[in-house]
């Protein structure tokens, strides 16, 4: 399965990995599921672009919804999206 988390800037990407990051880190059960390669100790996500790889194969990403900041949501495919900030979102 293919999970995309999308928001307006990377910062909020961050802001949500790093919330993600936390919650797997405290829990055995997720921690086992996660392919961790992260660049830093403690992370378990790489960075660019901001990705879980889990053991079963499924990745969750992050990617902006506009183009300025790296990876964008233009052309993406997934399973599942998770849409945050999405007043801040635009239509286009």
């Amino acid at each position: 399965m293919d999970v995309r988390v999308i928001a307006p800037r990377e910062v909020h990407v961050r802001e949500l990995f790093d919330k993600m990051n936390s919650m797997i880190r405290e829990s055995d059960v997720l921690s086992q599921s996660v392919i961790k390669n992260g660049p830093r100790n403690g992370t378990m996500y790489k960075k660019n672009p901001m990705e879980f790889s889990l053991t079963n194969g499924s990745t969750i990403r992050g990617i902006t919804t506009g183009d300025d900041e790296g990876t964008s949501a233009r052309s993406q495919s997934a399973d599942l999206m998770v849409l945050d900030e999405m007043d801040f979102i635009s239509e286009d």
